[in-house]
């Protein structure tokens, strides 16, 4: 059973833009079953829209869930509140919800049993995970934490009862919902390998806080998805742009550039996304782009990262990254500048014969998305120019051999 259901590869990437999390608040059950269920009237209503919207677009519907906090508006909560919560009673910021003690089994199948219920009575196929690491407990009555000879209480972390958690948790959605799939925003060799992908977030801070020098790890940031890209021990990682650190929703979603940030990772590193707090026109665009290239039908691309290319393809500052993207007959080159201060004005070198694209006709273009434009850039002495590429934005190269459809209205040359 534990094998059965660690994270695999049966998430087709290319449909991972065709789901939604509905926004509900940190609460195993529905709505109608809190203390007082006649207070949501409007948000029930409101919910109830949203689910209807999510499903009428074929959507796939996931839920929310912080398995390490709950809500006092359960009616239980009168009742074993005391024997649930952690100690030091803290609570979490974004609902001011009590921290659980997840040793406390009483909690553990209150809080699966009512999943249980709520994935089969909406058709929720994935589970989103926050706040889920285990946090340090000194609640005794859970058997948790310790004193020393100086009368100081000390807290325990329950790793292990976490991963007996997830453990439990992925099992229910799966008896329920076998093409079902995870979401963490925590990480832990201990239990990740029960999560399909692991959130890393797009914060913007290259603009002001010189985002890419340094990571959640203190690695710099292309060191750390080096890492992940390099290291699988189950889930992948998954892009989430959380722009809204920095600026409204609102006002990014008007905004070209942190989209085109965003794909530029995306590309960079070959990530699925959460596409949330995006320019949908801005996205629509580089996805068809994607879509024409053949993400999501063509079995042939195989992605080669910059990382693993240094004597194949080369910038000319070392703060601009080239990843490439092969298929037959044709290739991708996505050049990401990862400065931010400084915009790169310069070239990519690179022997297309190696990709497999010959030195016979060939139709190379350059696609812009900030712009949303394409032309033709010229391949001389193995080298492509890019113009510029402003700081954290990036460009794309699609090489076509011979004279197969163009992407772009170019004209030929």
């Amino acid at each position: 059973m534990l094998e059965k259901y660690r994270s695999g590869e049966t998430v087709d990437r290319e449909t991972m833009t065709n789901w939604a999390i509905l926004p509900q608040g940190n609460i195993p059950r529905g709505l109608e079953d809190t203390k007082n269920p006649e207070q949501y009237g409007e948000i029930k209503e409101w919910r109830d829209q949203m689910l209807k919207g999510i499903l009428d677009q074929g959507l796939q519907f996931g839920i929310y869930s912080a398995p390490t906090y709950s809500s006092e508006r359960l009616p239980e909560w009168d009742f074993f509140g005391e024997e649930w919560a952690g100690i030091p009673k803290t609570r979490f910021a974004l609902f001011m919800q009590p921290r659980i003690s997840v040793t406390n089994q009483g909690w553990v199948n209150f809080y699966l049993t009512n999943l249980d219920r709520y994935i089969r009575r909406y058709p929720a196929k994935i589970l989103m995970f926050d706040v889920a690491d285990p946090q340090g407990d000194c609640s005794e009555i859970n058997g948790m934490g310790y004193t020393r000879e100086d009368g100081v209480t000390y807290p325990e972390y329950p790793i292990w009862e976490m991963r007996e958690l997830y453990r439990r948790t992925v099992t229910v959605l799966k008896d329920a919902h076998p093409d079902g799939w995870t979401i963490s925003a925590s990480e832990c060799p201990a239990y990740s390998g029960f999560f399909d992908y692991l959130i890393r977030e797009t914060y913007l801070h290259m603009i002001k806080t010189r985002y890419f020098e340094k990571s959640w790890w203190g690695l710099p940031f292309d060191e750390e998805m080096k890492i992940w890209y390099k290291i699988n021990y189950g889930p992948k990682v998954m892009f989430l742009p959380a722009f809204s650190e920095i600026t409204s929703p609102s006002d990014i979603t008007h905004q070209v550039k942190p989209t085109v940030h965003h794909y530029g990772i995306m590309y960079l590193f070959d990530l699925p996304e959460w596409p949330m707090r995006l320019n949908l026109e801005v996205r629509s665009q580089i996805i068809d782009l994607r879509r024409k290239f053949g993400f999501g039908s063509d079995d042939t691309i195989e992605f080669h990262p910059y990382y693993e290319l240094e004597n194949k393809v080369t910038t000319s500052n070392p703060s601009t990254k080239a990843s490439v993207y092969t298929a037959k007959d044709k290739l991708m080159i996505v050049a990401t500048n990862l400065s931010p201060d400084t915009d790169f004005n310069g070239e990519i070198t690179i022997d297309l014969k190696q990709f497999g694209i010959s030195d016979a006709s060939f139709v190379a273009e350059l696609y812009d998305p900030v712009s949303n434009t394409y032309q033709d850039t010229p391949y001389s002495q193995s080298r492509f120019a890019t113009g510029v590429i402003e700081k954290g934005m990036h460009k794309v190269i699609i090489v076509t051999q011979g004279s197969a459809k163009r992407f772009g209205n170019s004209n030929t040359k």
